[in-house]
């Protein structure tokens, strides 16, 4: 009787959600400590309880000074952030390992992950354009027109009538790029009903390394390492 008891227990453990499938490919929002994005990850079952990590993000890096403002000598200005000189954006492209820390056992257990990674990120460096008002003399009150125009850090005119930031699309075809490294290691908790579908919560920690400081702001120090807190909510398939 022990014997069939044992032997159950066996087969109950072998149909775990690491066993019974060899790949997973999940997608999913990510919030961290310096802007937010977008999650994309494979995996490849390689063990019992290991697994290869393909880990894909693409998210905005901003600096921690960053506050949106009206301007106070235009009533009708639009909230920016000042002095900001460009937008940042990384994407990124990791390889890792996935290792199982607790398996799921049954429906409603909760499968506990370590993941860790490393790989190059792509800096995305875009220029901010700001809607400052132009004065015209053929104009009634004067002020009427405007320029989309970069933050000048010795144009006192220009800063004193920004108006708000000008549409995404301005300063696109001057994108510049820089070369990083990322490093990132997490805790994941997947659950779900079905074992071929799945709900993750990613925790954990990124660091993102460039060759020099990334031109976000002016007259502030920028920086050429990004530690970032991060969270992802994920939804994911196996088969």
């Amino acid at each position: 009787m022990l014997y069939f008891f044992a032997l159950a227990q066996i087969f109950a453990q072998g149909n775990t959600t690491s066993l019974l499938y060899e790949h997973e490919t999940s997608y999913g929002f990510m919030a961290h400590t310096r802007g937010i994005g977008a999650s994309l990850q494979f995996t490849k079952h390689r063990s019992a309880d290991n697994f290869r990590l393909l880990d894909f993000n693409f998210y905005s890096l901003k600096h921690p000074k960053e506050v949106k403002l009206p301007n106070p000598n235009i009533i009708t200005s639009r909230a920016y952030v000042f002095g900001k000189l460009n937008n940042f954006y990384a994407l990124k492209m990791n390889y890792g390992a996935r290792r199982i820390l607790a398996d799921k056992y049954t429906t409603n257990a909760v499968r506990l992950n370590l993941n860790y990674s490393f790989g190059p990120v792509l800096g995305i460096v875009k220029p901010v354009y700001y809607d400052v008002k132009q004065y015209n003399p053929d104009q009634s009150g004067g002020f009427q027109d405007t320029k989309k125009m970069k933050f000048d850090e010795e144009n006192a005119d220009m800063q004193e009538n920004i108006v708000g930031t000008s549409g995404f699309m301005n300063g696109l075809g001057e994108t510049k790029f820089m070369f990083g490294a990322n490093i990132k290691t997490s805790l994941s908790f997947e659950w779900g009903h079905d074992d071929d579908r799945f709900y993750s919560l990613e925790t954990g920690m990124m660091v993102d390394a460039f060759p020099k400081d990334v031109p976000i702001f002016a007259y502030i120090k920028n920086d050429q390492a990004f530690l970032n807190l991060f969270l992802t909510l994920s939804y994911g398939t196996r088969r």
